[in-house]
């Protein structure tokens, strides 16, 4: 247990400065994309989000690419809320859809 532990922190922090997206420094980031090799910790994540957002009212789950889509996944198995997948970019080919799924205009989606 205290091996998976020491992994698992070392593998998702990390405590030099890193660059984030938005050009910010931060003297801490979290990699969640390393979740998807420890399934028992990701579906812990996933429980946590999905106990936070108990109060909201939504009929699907979206997880944001690439990051999100396997905890999204999870909430959506586990707890049978159907899933959306939003594209993070248009297909030139095919059906050319932004969101993959059943979605209505005006439904109300959590989105991870």
């Amino acid at each position: 247990k205290q091996w998976y532990q020491r992994r698992v922190t070392g593998e998702l922090s990390n405590s030099e400065n890193f660059k984030l997206k938005s050009g910010i420094m931060s003297p801490v980031y979290f990699d969640l994309r390393i979740l998807v090799s420890f399934p028992r910790l990701m579906r812990a994540a996933a429980a946590l989000l999905y106990e936070a957002s108990r109060d909201m009212t939504y009929r699907n789950v979206c997880g944001v690419p690439y990051t999100a889509l396997p905890i999204a996944t999870v909430i959506s198995v586990d707890h049978d809320i159907p899933m959306v997948i939003r594209r993070k970019e248009k297909k030139d080919y095919g059906t050319k859809k932004m969101v993959e799924g059943i979605f209505e205009e005006g439904e109300s989606c959590l989105i991870i």
